[in-house]
Formats: structure tokens, sequence, C-alpha cells
């Protein structure tokens, strides 16, 4: 799929933190497999921050309106 169509998909702001690193459609769904950036946001440069690794893989679910 192409990045920029699942910008309107995905909730604004998420591709900013998330890499789209595969995405499988069957029948009527499209399930999106997304790989964190190891990146600080902004407005957390200036602190110290130590990475605790990621959190395990979940599902999240939305619905058309």
């Amino acid at each position: 799929m192409n990045p920029e169509l699942a910008r309107y998909l995905l909730p604004e702001g998420l591709l900013e933190y998330f890499d789209i690193v595969a995405d499988i459609t069957t029948d009527n769904q499209t399930h999106f497999y997304l790989e964190e950036k190891n990146i600080l946001p902004q407005e957390y440069r200036s602190e110290i921050a130590q990475s605790k690794g990621f959190l395990p893989e979940i599902t999240i679910e939305d619905f058309p309106l």
C-alpha cells in the first residue's frame, strides 16, 4: 500500500513515530504492521532520556465511519 494513502487511514501524526513495515489486505480488512522509530519527541530532547525498549505487539481495531 502507498504510505501516502495510509496517512488517510491511520491517526494523524502516527507515522511520525512509526514506520509501516508491512500491510496485508484480506477480504474487507487491511492490517498495518508498524515498527516504532527510536526517536525522542522534540519537546523532550533537552531532557535526559533512557530507552527501556519497546512493548510487545498489540492489535488496534477501528471501525469505518
